[in-house]
C-alpha cells in the first residue's frame, strides 16, 4: 500500500498531461484546455508555494533539509519494509 501511495505522489505530473489528453480529446474547444488546465494548475500550487513560503520564514534552512533528508529516509524505511512484508 505504501509503494502505491508513494508511486501517486511521484506521478502526478504524469496523471495531469493524461488528463489533460483526455479533457482535450472530449471538448470540442480545445483552445480553452490549456488556459484552462494552466490555471487549475497554478491554484493547485499556490498553497504549496504558500506553506513553503512560510516555512522557510520559521526554519533555518539547515533545518529544513535535516527534516527533508529524514523525511525521504523514512519514507525509504517505510517502503522496504511494505515490500517485504508484502512479498
Amino acid at each position: 500500500m505504501a509503494d502505491a501511495g508513494l508511486v501517486a505522489i511521484a506521478e502526478t505530473g504524469d496523471k495531469a498531461q493524461v488528463a489533460t489528453v483526455v479533457l482535450a480529446a472530449r471538448v470540442s474547444k480545445t483552445r480553452w484546455v490549456i488556459p484552462g488546465v494552466t490555471v487549475g494548475m497554478l491554484l493547485a500550487s499556490i498553497p504549496v508555494i504558500m506553506t513553503g513560503r512560510w516555512l522557510t520564514e520559521r526554519l533555518p534552512l539547515a533545518t529544513a533539509r535535516t527534516g527533508a533528508g529524514v523525511l525521504f529516509i523514512a519514507l525509504a524505511v517505510v517502503t522496504v519494509w511494505a515490500t517485504y512484508v508484502n512479498s
